[in-house]
């Protein structure tokens, strides 16, 4: 225990505690515990927290609702900063969002104000900022199709980016590629109707209900296959067979397709399973771990890679390995 890095953060950022469980900080509910951790109620915490970490020759991770990311058995051995910045500001049509404000919250408010273009938002769990990170998208939307800005800490300053600055392709962004922290995002929707907006967000919702499984889980565990050239999808054709139209179309091959026709379903690796209701979620039935967790993994692509010839790759990010 380093008694004096505590002391001088504390002294900077108010209450900062030691070893905090981050399995109780991801939807999956599996990583080993933060050396440090902090929660920012607002984006200048979020900004003193990285200095402080900084100064003090320590490693930061920014975390907002846990999903999508895989902390290892070993946890993080820095400062990890929890986002609970979640201002809001409407004016017309566009709205600003501090990166720590739920998806879910977020879309209620847009919609009470009579806005619409984000509802597919409400069912993906986590925060804006997350959202921003991996570009996340559902329903043939994402992030992308309605940001105009993002604010971030960049090496000691603020910077607003456009859209273009953010590289935004298929769940990636320059995000994934440098360090900065997205600290808020600008939007602009359209005008809606309240009662409209509330009845898609039902029937999105029960959509999901229908495919996305109960239980701890990481969310998606792969990201779709994007067919590129005509090899590609007459290899797959002599492996598979008749591929659906719509996936055609889209040239996209939904993972959790993938996996189903290897027989992914039901593989288990401790106490991790792979759904049966969907292939591409791995479920934490209780004490899974992260290790276990990298070997299932593991095993699923070399299954889509021998029997289809298709590299899978995560979508969901690994933190402390």
């Amino acid at each position: 225990m380093n008694i004096e890095a505590l002391s001088q953060l504390n002294e900077r950022l108010g209450t900062v505690l030691e070893k905090v469980p981050l399995a109780k900080h991801t939807t999956i509910k599996i990583g080993g515990p933060a050396r440090y951790f902090f929660e920012a109620a607002s984006s200048d915490d979020i900004i003193r927290a990285v200095e402080a970490a900084g100064d003090l020759g320590l490693g930061y991770l920014v975390i907002g609702g846990g999903s999508n990311i895989l902390v290892s058995d070993s946890g993080f051995d820095g400062l990890v900063i929890h986002a609970k910045n979640n201002n809001m500001r409407i004016q017309g049509q566009k709205i600003y969002v501090e990166a720590g404000a739920l998806n879910a919250q977020v879309v209620r408010e847009i919609v009470n104000a009579g806005l619409s273009g984000l509802e597919w938002l409400a069912t993906i769990p986590g925060t804006v900022g997350g959202a921003v990170y991996g570009n996340a998208g559902c329903f043939g939307n994402s992030i992308k199709d309605f940001i105009s800005k993002v604010d971030v800490y960049r090496e000691g300053q603020k910077k607003r980016l456009n859209k273009k600055d953010c590289q935004f392709s298929y769940r990636e962004s320059i995000f994934k590629k440098n360090n900065d922290v997205i600290l808020s995002a600008e939007f602009i929707l359209f005008e809606g109707s309240k009662a409209e907006g509330q009845k898609k967000i039902k029937e999105l919702l029960e959509r999901r209900s229908l495919t996305q499984p109960k239980g701890a889980s990481a969310g998606s565990t792969f990201k779709n296959f994007k067919l590129y050239d005509d090899s590609e999808l007459s290899a797959l054709k002599k492996s598979v067979g008749e591929i659906p139209e719509e996936f055609l179309k889209n040239k996209i091959i939904p993972a959790g397709w993938l996996l189903d026709r290897v027989g992914a379903k039901g593989m288990e690796m401790g106490d991790l399973v792979v759904s049966d209701e969907h292939a591409n979620w791995i479920i934490n039935r209780g004490k899974g771990r992260a290790d276990q967790f990298l070997m299932l993994v593991s095993e699923l692509k070399t299954k889509v890679r021998d029997e289809l010839g298709i590299q899978l790759q995560e979508e969901i990010q690994y933190i402390g390995f």
